[in-house]
């Protein structure tokens, strides 16, 4: 498996933002380690939490770490656009979940997909909002599908232009939303 890094941390984005943790980055390059490296390299920064970016779903070496991390007690945060995951990995303990969507159309895919309906109180749907439409068709969406646990974060475009970003903080705070969402600007 290719490590791009493994490193102390603080958690940068959802609701253990600012948690100091211990981050491991998957990718395309870095060092290539075996399991037990990646096991041990972890361990060794003493960690209570471990967020993890780049999840591999289809890669059972990095489930069998993931669980053996778990279940040691540590506390996994998963930050992945790779939502099969949520097939294997949804009932081990100790695991939390952001997904991580590019707009309102992916969160359809990804619903009609992959069972989102499984994700836990504590995990996070993240949708990256570019327009107003964008927050609506969201918002619409969820409005007619069954995943009421997990909060919705609507992260709004920093590129956005000033008219739509008020436009859409102005919905999104007289909205009565009926999921536990919030809005990431």
């Amino acid at each position: 498996m290719i490590v791009s890094k493994i490193q102390k941390t603080v958690v940068s984005e959802g609701a253990l933002k600012g948690i100091p943790a211990v981050g491991m980055v998957l990718g395309s390059e870095g060092t290539e380690m075996t399991n037990n490296e990646i096991f041990e390299a972890l361990l060794s920064l003493d960690p209570t939490q471990i967020v993890i970016r780049g999840v591999v779903a289809d890669n059972p070496d990095l489930r069998d770490v993931i669980i053996g991390l778990a279940s040691k007690g540590i506390k996994i945060l998963l930050i992945t656009k790779g939502h099969e995951v949520l097939n294997v990995l949804r009932n081990v303990p100790n695991i939390r979940f952001l997904i991580k969507l590019n707009n309102a159309k992916s969160l359809q895919n990804e619903v009609e997909t992959y069972n989102l309906s499984l994700l836990k109180e504590l995990d996070e749907i993240k949708i990256d909002v570019n327009t107003l439409e964008d927050y609506e068709q969201a918002r619409a969406f969820l409005s007619v599908k069954t995943i009421t646990r997990p909060t919705v974060v609507f992260s709004l475009n920093k590129k956005m232009d000033e008219k739509e970003y008020t436009k859409v903080m102005g919905r999104f705070i007289s909205d009565k939303f009926v999921y536990n969402s919030k809005l990431d600007f």
